[in-house]
C-alpha cells in the first residue's frame, strides 16, 4: 500500500485508543497514523501467514538487502514512519510492538531484524552476486538504506536548523528540519530523526490531494 491508502483507518484508531488518542502517539512515535497498522491489519486478517513471516522490511531496508545477500535492519530514520518506534530512545516500543504483534513484542521485533539501525553505519559488504556479476570489489560497503523523504532531505541539502523544503507532486509535502525533537510532536506532522545529522529532526506535511485538487482546477 502507499501513503494514499486508507484500509486501515480501524487500525489506526485501535492503535490511537491504546495509547491514549492521537496526541499521544504524536508524542510517543512522531505520527499518529502510519505503516506499523498494516502489520496489524495483516496480523487480523491472516494470522496464520503472519505466525510464518520471518522477516517483515520496508521498501528501504528490502533494497539494502538486495546489495547485502542478506536481510538488513530497518534504519531509525524510516522506523520513525511506522507507528512503532519511540522517537526518545530510536528503539522500538515494546507497548505497541506487543499491541500490533497481539502476544510479545519480541516477536514482532524479532521479525523486524532487532533494534533499529543509525541511518549512516554500514550494514556490511555488497554480495559476492553482485561482485561476480558486475565487477564489484569484495570490500564495497553498503549502507543502511533510509525512506524517500529523509533522503530527499538530505539531497536537496536540508541539513542545517529552519532549513525547508517543498515538494508540489501528487501530494504536496513540506518538510522542515528541526533543532531537536519537539516536546509535543503535532499530530497533523510527522516528525521523524535527521538521517546525517545526530539530535536534529525533521517535521514533515503531508496533503494527499495535491496533485488531484490542481487538476480539477485546471480543468475547470
Amino acid at each position: 500500500p502507499i501513503w494514499m491508502d486508507t484500509s486501515t483507518s480501524a487500525e489506526c484508531r485501535e492503535l490511537e485508543s491504546y495509547i491514549g488518542g492521537s496526541d499521544a502517539l504524536a508524542k510517543l512515535t512522531g505520527s499518529k497514523a502510519f505503516t506499523g497498522n498494516q502489520i496489524l491489519k495483516f496480523r487480523k486478517q491472516s494470522s496464520g501467514v503472519y505466525e510464518r513471516t520471518a522477516r517483515i522490511c520496508l521498501v528501504s531496508s528490502f533494497c539494502a538487502s538486495v546489495l547485502l545477500g542478506h536481510p538488513a535492519r530497518v534504519d531509525y530514520s524510516d522506523a520513525a514512519g511506522m507507528n512503532l518506534m519511540e522517537l526518545s530512545s530510536l528503539n522500538w516500543s515494546r507497548g505497541i510492538c506487543g499491541f500490533v504483534d497481539g502476544r510479545t513484542s519480541d516477536a514482532l521485533i524479532s521479525k523486524l531484524g532487532g533494534q533499529p539501525a543509525d541511518s549512516m553505519a554500514i550494514a556490511g559488504t555488497v554480495a559476492p552476486y553482485w561482485q561476480q556479476r558486475y565487477g564489484f570489489s569484495p570490500v564495497c560497503s553498503v549502507n543502511y538504506w533510509s525512506g524517500d523523504n529523509p533522503c530527499a532531505a538530505v539531497g536537496m541539502g536540508l541539513l542545517n536548523s529552519g532549513d525547508i523544503l517543498v515538494s508540489l507532486g501528487t501530494s504536496d509535502t513540506c518538510l522542515c528540519v528541526l533543532p531537536s525533537m519537539p516536546l509535543s510532536p503535532p499530530p497533523s506532522a510527522f516528525t521523524f530523526p535527521h538521517p546525517v545529522k545526530p539530535g536534529s529532526y525533521i517535521a514533515m506535511l503531508v496533503y494527499t490531494n495535491g496533485d488531484v485538487t490542481r487538476r480539477i482546477v485546471k480543468g475547470d
